[in-house]
């Protein structure tokens, strides 16, 4: 917007000379002329400064025809933008999930040889950048619709390897039979497959897809509730975890390495149940990207804190090691939650470009960089009265 000054005052200076102005110039022609430069700003691919002046017109002009009029547009111009902000995150996340489904599909086909695995990575990579692109193309993806099917194909991945574990799915048992001299006796053995992981990965990572991708389109989701519901299941997984390893009494010093799986089952429910609580809870809580940010990582603060404090009490017990940074990271996650104002964007700019220098609105005060204002002024000449454009900049503002 500052590129805008400029023009404006030396618009002033040549259609405006310095000559006693007798009114002042209507709400409605100031925002009309303020509308037109947003028009001219837009026909020439500017658009971050056209939505700027756009924004400043709806906010102080919101009763006349063109500040409607600026409302309309910058709408649909945000919304545009939007239809298609989760594009790179989805082309990006895609390339890496091919590569790793070239990986991952010779595998569970039970490959042996390098060139299978060779080919699948080669392949992978470019196929998942090409059906990515293309989707894209064909559908708007926003950033909320992109984090969910993102989201699903790694948390479908990691379901259900962690489900073939505790199910044994793909596993087979045999019997084999010993003559020890006084008869035979019959031992159990329990068989891991070398594949089934491989395809309980492949499969649970492609529903997951599937279903992001269904939820995505089935109705919109919101960058901020998507993050949320993401972050709360990996919350859920933690505190599954430790749960999980709090309540293993015969086995806690094998985190699950035991047939009875006890703490992958805790951290599976865990991170399901985190991510039905998020789902369901993200939009009642009206967390923007940001805020949903500041409370995750007070929560990951409270982690370390929680480690922190096992190294100067010096615990050893396994227990008691996870016991306090699942306390500390709780409370954390808490304090940081009840402390975040929902949908909370205004307060100080820090300079940003503001209507004026100070700008008080709501029991809000803001400090700004003042936007300079075109407007039509009337003046008086040789020729009679005139109407001539100017800038004006405002030091003080106070909305009710």
């Amino acid at each position: 917007m500052r590129k805008l000054l400029i023009p404006f005052l030396l618009a002033a200076a040549a259609y405006a000379p310095p000559e006693p102005l007798t009114a002042q110039v209507t709400r409605a022609d100031t925002a009309q002329v303020m509308y037109r430069v947003a028009q001219d700003l837009m026909s020439r691919g500017r658009t971050d400064d056209a939505e700027q002046l756009l924004a400043i017109i709806q906010r102080r002009y919101a009763d006349t025809e063109f500040g409607t009029l600026a409302a309309n547009v910058l709408e649909g111009s945000v919304s545009d933008r939007q239809a298609q902000s989760g594009r790179t995150e989805l082309v990006a996340w895609s390339t890496i999930y091919g590569a790793s489904l070239g990986f991952l599909i010779p595998a569970a086909l039970g490959a042996n040889d390098a060139e299978p695995y060779g080919l699948g990575l080669l392949l992978g990579g470019p196929v998942g950048f090409g059906v990515s692109s293309s989707w894209a193309t064909h559908h708007p993806v926003s950033s909320g619709q992109a984090r969910a099917m993102t989201f699903g194909s790694w948390w479908g991945t990691w379901q259900a390897l962690g489900w073939q574990q505790v199910l044994n799915l793909g596993d087979e048992e045999r019997t084999d039979c010993f003559d020890t001299g006084n008869g035979q006796e019959c031992f159990t053995f329990h068989d891991e497959s070398e594949h089934a992981p491989f395809t309980a990965m492949v499969l649970g990572g492609l529903t997951g897809l599937a279903v992001g991708t269904a939820i995505g389109q089935a109705r919109p989701i919101s960058s901020s509730s998507a993050l949320i519901t993401n972050f709360s299941a990996m919350w859920g997984t933690w505190f599954g975890t430790v749960l999980g390893v709090l309540t293993d009494r015969d086995n806690f010093n094998s985190f699950g390495g035991t047939d009875d799986h006890h703490v992958l089952t805790y951290s599976l429910v865990g991170g399901n149940l985190g991510l039905l609580a998020g789902a369901f809870g993200a939009p009642a809580l009206g967390w923007t990207t940001g805020q949903a940010w500041t409370v995750h990582l007070a929560g990951v603060a409270g982690i370390v804190a929680g480690f922190g404090l096992d190294l100067l009490m010096s615990i050893e017990d396994e227990r008691g090691i996870l016991a306090l940074p699942a306390i500390t990271s709780g409370l954390a996650l808490a304090v940081a939650g009840v402390s975040v104002r929902p949908g909370n964007s205004r307060g100080s700019s820090g300079g940003a470009l503001q209507m004026s220098m100070v700008d008080i609105a709501d029991g809000d005060i803001s400090l700004g960089i003042p936007a300079p204002m075109p407007t039509l002024t009337p003046v008086w000449s040789g020729a009679g009265r005139r109407l001539a454009p100017g800038a004006r900049i405002s030091l003080l503002r106070v909305g009710m």
